[in-house]
């Protein structure tokens, strides 16, 4: 089994790729190249043992694993599929070394302190299901979302804790569990014991919260969190992971009714995203960058992932153009050319390298090569 896998972490693509002497641009070849030389990379940090990937948090791992299922789902190339059934094999019931706050213990169905940690596990295995039809994966999702509403309370008017118990209302924990409640709507069986129309009325109430919550500024960008102890007040830094995981949530939105508001104010947050979260030179930039701890390093690839998603549905040319010219980017400038590491800023000289930049960058990148084939 070791062997089987290890080998599969050496699967590479080796086309050749070259540059457009016309446009100065990637071709398609080229992107699918760095794209596949990305992954390679991402995969030396993969521990068979653990099932998840060495330099990298919890929550890290779920993103990781949806960066690789995102790629067999939207790519239809399959090689990695093996990795993702070895990782829910060894995580669905987890062990957790002691430490200084409590002794060793096992985490069951991805359920910890943390209900954005649990979130990130269940959108991951809703994605890996979206692919396989594989009901281990569904159960899974309807077990993580069932633990985060049971954090959902009046405090703020409602909305669901950061962490247990009842530690602050945040965006990433409501903007997950919105996600979560639409895709279980889009793919819970009817006549289930939690059918499609139960995930609705929660979809519905979620957004309901968030939409008057006023973590949706003024100018079209969420805010962290709610100063639930005070006066629920909105404030806290505009994360792009914020941005993205709402802009993923308004299209699943449109995708279920049609109805063009979610869609325009999806679109609105994008393109507060583009004018003000980004480098003179336009690439995407996360705030206080330079002092990214090991979350923020995977924020910028989550945005790239659901920008996306919301370009498949709008068509619109500055999301394409945007998109690609991060891939350019960040593998142009932010890379180390020895070993494909890809560093924290994607507009400066490569820092550092971890399998949580390495999986942000390889959204990125997986997006532009999608843009690259339409």
């Amino acid at each position: 089994m070791r062997l089987l896998l290890f080998c599969l972490l050496l699967l590479t693509t080796s086309a050749h790729a070259f540059e457009s002497a016309a446009s100065g641009k990637p071709t398609d070849s080229l992107n699918e190249a760095r794209l596949h030389r990305a992954i390679h990379t991402l995969q030396a940090w993969y521990d068979t043992t653990t099932g998840i990937w060495n330099t990298t948090s919890w929550w890290n791992a779920a993103n990781a694993i949806t960066t690789l299922s995102r790629y067999t789902r939207l790519t239809g190339d399959t090689r990695y599929l093996p990795i993702i059934e070895h990782t829910f094999k060894k995580t669905r019931h987890f062990p957790v070394p002691a430490s200084k706050d409590r002794p060793a213990w096992v985490c069951h169905h991805y359920l910890n302190d943390y209900f954005d940690d649990a979130g990130w596990w269940g959108l991951a295995w809703l994605d890996v299901y979206a692919y396989t039809h594989d009901t281990a994966y569904l159960n899974t999702a309807q077990i993580i979302f069932e633990d985060m509403i049971t954090g959902w309370d009046t405090v703020c008017g409602g909305g669901t804790y950061w962490k247990k118990p009842n530690i602050s209302k945040g965006a990433i924990s409501n903007g997950l569990l919105l996600n979560l409640a639409l895709k279980l709507w889009e793919h819970a069986p009817e006549g289930s014991t939690y059918p499609p129309i139960y995930y609705a009325a929660w979809s519905m109430q979620i957004w309901r919260w968030i939409a008057g919550s006023g973590m949706i500024g003024p100018d079209h960008l969420v805010l962290n969190g709610l100063d639930y102890q005070g006066d629920c007040k909105a404030g806290g830094t505009t994360w792009t992971y914020n941005q993205g995981v709402m802009i993923g949530a308004l299209v699943k939105y449109w995708h279920l009714t049609k109805e063009d508001i979610y869609l325009a104010q999806a679109e609105a947050i994008a393109d507060a995203v583009l004018t003000t979260l980004i480098h003179p030179n336009g690439v995407l930039r996360e705030p206080h960058e330079a002092e990214s701890n090991g979350d923020q390093i995977q924020f910028k690839g989550i945005f790239m992932r659901y920008l996306y998603d919301l370009y498949a549905v709008t068509n619109h040319q500055r999301y394409a153009d945007f998109i690609l010219h991060n891939a350019d980017a960040l593998w142009l400038h932010s890379r180390d050319e020895a070993t494909d590491q890809i560093g924290t800023s994607w507009a400066s000289p490569f820092d550092t390298g971890s399998a949580a930049r390495q999986s942000s960058g390889i959204d990125a990148l997986l997006v532009a090569v999608l843009v690259g084939r339409e």
